[in-house]
């Protein structure tokens, strides 16, 4: 409002003076804060609770999940299910699945026209998609850290000698990575994705050998040096340590805690030390790290009325408190593989 005692004549000049002086502030700042693009705005929390959401803050992500294979109506088949055991999905005719860094999608092997091919399916099931045509085995498929590639073992240029290729997620980019004459498979990616490690025959027995990814060196380097040999490498999510396979059953080296070493071996990804977990098992297979890097996934045999099946399990990392993933379940289950968050 303006002032009682300024004449009535004065009025509308000083009203223009201050529609000018409102156009000019607003047009000021206008300028110094122009977006070229609207704002995106904060996404609202995910309601994932019973009873209304959140609060304020996001929902937390669901656990992680575990896929694996379970013999089922006479087929093969990959299943999901959380590590307490729960919400059992099937997701498609398979083995040897792996999860997507997002964990929406899923590779696997698939059995078509009497070979081997790499496949991708949503989790839920939908959207299978086939990635390899070749008339040879491909398997052992893993995604890349950044979701984009997939590395497996296969012999498409060479129908004799298996090596490790790439694609890219869509199917298409096939690159050769390995081309000694030796088999070389189960690769899996260093979560920097720099790196691939993989079990390879070229030196006799099985050993783990990594290489670089983007082929500037084209020269493997060894890893492992047991004498019992070394398959199925898998890194753990910080990159620091790398779990193998080796014999079914050993007695464990001096040191080593409990009365046998399952087969299962941790060393740490730079080679400076090594060790053996023991759990009382006497096989242990396809070991998988838990997202945290604090458990670990694997399958092993129970023998139930003189019937021994494959199983999956979870342990801690050192060994202790080893569970069965379906405890109450009596059809074999393998191949266990755990999701990132």
């Amino acid at each position: 409002m303006l002032p009682f005692n300024i004449s009535q004549a004065r009025r509308p000049a000083i009203a223009a003076r201050h529609v000018l002086a409102l156009v000019s502030t607003i047009a000021l700042a206008a300028c110094q804060d122009a977006p070229t693009e609207p704002r995106a705005q904060s996404p609202q929390p995910d309601a994932i609770l019973s009873g209304g959401g959140c609060g304020i803050t996001a929902c937390p992500p669901p656990p992680p999940r575990i896929a694996y294979v379970r013999y089922f109506n006479t087929i093969d088949s990959i299943f999901t299910a959380y590590p307490d055991g729960s919400g059992i999905k099937r997701v498609a005719r398979g083995w040897q699945p792996a999860w997507s860094p997002d964990r929406q999608k899923l590779a696997f092997a698939g059995w078509v026209g009497g070979h081997f091919q790499i496949f991708k399916v949503n989790a839920d099931g939908t959207g299978l998609t086939q990635l390899t045509y070749k008339a040879v085995n491909h398997q052992n498929p893993k995604w890349s850290p950044d979701g984009t590639r997939i590395a497996f073992e296969g012999n498409v240029k060479d129908t004799t000698n298996t090596d490790i290729y790439i694609i890219r997620a869509d199917g298409t980019g096939l690159v050769r990575l390995t081309s000694k004459p030796a088999w070389d498979g189960q690769p899996t990616w260093r979560p920097d994705g720099k790196y691939i490690a993989f079990a390879t025959t070229r030196d006799g027995k099985s050993q783990i050998f990594k290489i670089n990814v983007d082929g500037t060196t084209h020269i493997a380097t060894k890893m492992t040096y047991n004498v019992a040999g070394a398959y199925q490498p898998a890194y753990s999510p910080d990159g620091t340590k790398l779990l193998w396979t080796t014999v079914e059953s050993v007695a464990p080296p001096a040191g080593t805690p409990g009365p046998i070493a399952c087969g299962l071996v941790v060393m740490a990804a730079d080679g400076s030390w090594v060790r053996w977990i023991a759990n009382g098992q006497t096989r242990c297979y396809h070991g998988s790290f838990s997202p945290s890097g604090t458990q670990i996934t694997f399958d092993a045999p129970v023998t139930v009325n003189g019937v021994t099946t494959e199983h999956a399990f979870i342990m801690n990392a050192d060994g202790t408190s080893t569970r069965r993933l379906l405890p109450t379940h009596t059809y074999p289950d393998w191949d266990p593989a755990w999701s990132a968050y």
